[in-house]
């Protein structure tokens, strides 16, 4: 299908007829542009200090020509000399930092390393530990060659790394995949010694083999297999380890396809430990619910630790996760931080596909401190210049990191993670909007050093803007705006106050209180693939490959919302989908007008669809009604908090008060279809589509039964 580039909403899949020929025959544009009424989200026109607008899909650019970094996996040299020049100045926390990790033994000289032939985790007489006391030896001796130039220190570290390729012939045991915990900390080792003239090629080439042969393979079964289980079964620690792993065996070896292998899975895997469902939920003040929250405290801090490294090599790389989905690292560090520093924090529900079921967040060991806070807090507020008040208090409580708390993370952070502090007085940002239970939520992130922030309100984009709302640079940056009219649009942005005075303003947001139409799709001026529709032509689809591409990016906001349209079906095939809108055939929610009971059917889900086990409801539906095949049925579905309703013809035929996922919530979605399926094997609609809407906000039942009254004039 060939469509006018001006049709944004509208894009080529497969059917090659022309079927937008003016923009009115895509659009009812009585109501506004398009652009216009899709304008929910950040104002496309930041400040001078407002950061870049965040990409709503993964970007993962090829490597400099000259490969990868090294030392890059989770120092640079431009770390070591920051430290080297902080230490020898006497700065601090670098002082301090350095005098914790002289303190400790396994940074000193005359130590040897304990190697096994057959590497085990998970089996009586498992021998881990082995490792891991190797890795801490090793790591402290080559920091303390790369700060103090001692290579006394540097030929210690090449003799461990030596004795490990030389005698290891295997790794086993039915928790052999954790070991890829330790893994990224020994490559981290190799990477930072790589340059040493004293370590030959040919022992970097049998450490490489060791990597490639033994280390590698795991890592790489796990991801792929997750020794087959159900998608959800393991936890975001076990993909998280075996991710870092990946990368840094990529790194080490300049092997590009094995690092984007790790960074793919990171950006859009099946598994807890990807990006999409790492985070449960993003609450108000962007308090990023963790997948383990539920279990304890203990998981929860060392997924932290994990994602933090995972961000850091990456960003030594050039791929800046820290950014990704408004700073959603942040989102989940902060929430984890807030709740141990024996704070409240909301909480969703979470069940998996064997029916963990998380009611309530665990409190066992609530106030865990486990080493990895640094790294997160000096990339967020000293490099990127966000307040991260919770995370940035959980890592003065560790200052100076020190080696203790397992050995499933690195150590000495106060050390090696700090950075000087932003320069004060620049805007906030990220600030978003969104229709929560017919209210206007809006949240925002702070910058560093500021004291308060202002929110502001305007009823037209120029202004003038009112201050509406302040907050204290230790609340919740967040505000619900009940002081609204339905129909009325809104703008929005916030200022932060600090010694330096008041900032520039963040961006700004435009959002319609009550419900807003976002998307009509009316077919009226089609030249071919039309028919006769209920409210003039329709569109027609041949149920074996049309379909019509919708701009996902309508979806990414999306809280409360009204999604309906007409439908006219040529045959009674169970599943075939008025819309689908997801990543995968995990993520999506979608509406079918006839399914397998002969039914209309909503779902939405983050875990798949049918039961897991102890029968376990992966997904969130509510079906109903008795659809026709042959006659026109007008199909709409509405969200309002947790409760969704189902109609047929303007009736209510379900009801479902409990709804977990918002669109919002299904993380990055990028396939928006009429006609289409996110399942192969479910067939293409085959019929006619006509005036499809889709509103921010749910409708009311007369509002819905007034668009079946408007087909029936």
């Amino acid at each position: 299908m060939s469509y006018l580039s001006s049709c944004r909403s509208l894009v080529p899949l497969q059917l090659m007829v022309l079927v937008c020929v003016l923009l009115s025959g895509c659009y009812d544009t009585s109501s506004g542009t398009p652009d216009e009424l899709a304008n929910t989200s950040a104002d496309d026109t930041p400040t001078e200090q407002e950061a870049p607008p965040l990409p709503t899909e993964p970007e993962t650019p090829p490597l400099p020509d000259e490969g990868f970094k090294h030392p890059g996996v989770l120092s640079t040299d431009a770390d070591f000399d920051r430290m080297r020049d902080k230490v020898t100045g006497e700065e601090e926390p670098w002082l301090s930092g350095w005098q914790a990790f002289i303190g400790d033994g396994y940074s000193r000289l005359g130590r040897y390393p304990r190697t096994l032939e057959h590497l085990i985790r998970g089996a009586p007489d498992q021998n881990f530990a082995q490792l891991f006391g190797d890795i801490w030896a090793s790591h402290a001796s080559v920091i303390r060659w790369k700060i103090s130039g001692d290579t006394a220190y540097a030929d210690q570290a090449v003799r461990f790394l030596n004795a490990w390729a030389s005698d290891l012939k295997s790794v086993s045991g039915h928790d052999r995949a954790l070991i890829g915990l330790y893994t990224y900390q020994l490559v981290n080792v190799a990477d930072i010694l790589r340059t040493y003239d004293g370590w030959s090629e040919a022992d970097q080439q049998r450490f490489a083999d060791m990597l490639l042969n033994l280390f590698y393979p795991v890592s790489k079964d796990f991801l792929n297999r997750h020794n087959g289980t159900c998608n959800s079964y393991y936890w975001a620690n076990w993909d998280l380890a075996n991710i870092a792993s990946i990368m840094s065996i990529g790194i080490f070896t300049d092997r590009e396809d094995i690092y984007r292998e790790g960074l793919d899975y990171f950006y859009g895997g099946i598994g807890n430990g990807a990006l999409d469902y790492l985070m449960v939920y993003r609450h108000p003040g962007n308090m990023g619910q963790y997948q383990e929250s539920g279990r304890d405290q203990g998981h929860t801090t060392l997924g932290m630790a994990l994602f933090g490294v995972i961000g850091k090599m990456a960003l030594n790389q050039g791929d800046d996760l820290f950014a990704y989905n408004n700073y959603q690292l942040l989102a989940m560090s902060e929430y984890i931080a807030k709740y141990n520093l024996m704070e409240e924090v909301p909480f969703k529900p979470y069940n998996n596909c064997v029916n963990v079921n998380h009611t309530v967040i665990s409190s066992w060991p609530r106030g865990h401190l486990r080493p990895g806070w640094a790294l997160i807090v000096n990339q967020y507020e000293n490099r990127l210049g966000i307040a991260a008040p919770w995370s940035r208090k959980m890592a003065e409580k560790l200052a100076p990191e020190y080696r203790g708390n397992g050995a499933d993370q690195p150590y000495w952070g106060t050390l090696t993670e700090s950075r000087d502090p932003f320069p004060p007085g620049r805007a906030p940002r990220g600030l978003t909007s969104t229709v929560l239970s017919g209210e206007i939520v809006l949240s925002w992130w702070g910058a560093t050093g500021a004291e308060s922030y202002r929110l502001k309100r305007a009823e037209a984009a120029e202004g003038p803007y009112d201050v509406i709302a302040e907050r204290g640079a230790e609340e919740l940056l967040t505000h619900t705006d009940i002081d609204v009219q339905d129909g009325k649009e809104y703008f929005y942005q916030v200022t932060a106050i600090s010694p330096e005075g008041e900032s520039e303003p963040s961006n700004r947001v435009a959002v319609t209180a009550g419900h807003q139409l976002l998307l009509h799709l009316t077919f009226d001026n089609l030249e071919e693939n039309s028919a006769n529709g209920v409210l003039g032509q329709a569109l027609v689809l041949d149920g074996v490959d049309d379909v019509v591409e919708l701009d996902s990016s309508l979806f990414s906001n999306l809280s409360d919302f009204t999604m309906a349209g007409w439908v006219n079906l040529d045959e009674a095939k169970p599943w075939q989908r008025l819309f689908d809108i997801g990543a995968d055939t995990l993520r999506f929610m979608t509406l079918v007008p006839y399914n397998d009971s002969e039914q209309v059917c909503f779902i939405i889900t983050k875990l798949g669809v049918g039961k897991g086990h102890d029968h376990i409801s992966l997904d969130d539906r509510l079906c109903g009604g008795s659809p026709v095949i042959g006659e026109w049925m007008h199909l709409a579905i509405t969200l309002s908090g947790q409760t969704a309703v189902l109609y047929v013809n303007g009736e209510a035929v379900a009801r479902h008060e409990s709804i977990r996922p918002t669109p919002a919530q299904l993380g990055v979605l990028d396939q928006a279809w009429l006609g289409r399926s996110q399942f192969e094997a479910d067939p293409f609609l085959g019929g006619r589509v006509d005036d499809v809407r889709l509103y921010s906000g749910a409708l009311t039942a007369e509002e819905v039964k007034a668009l079946v009254l408007m087909g029936s004039l």
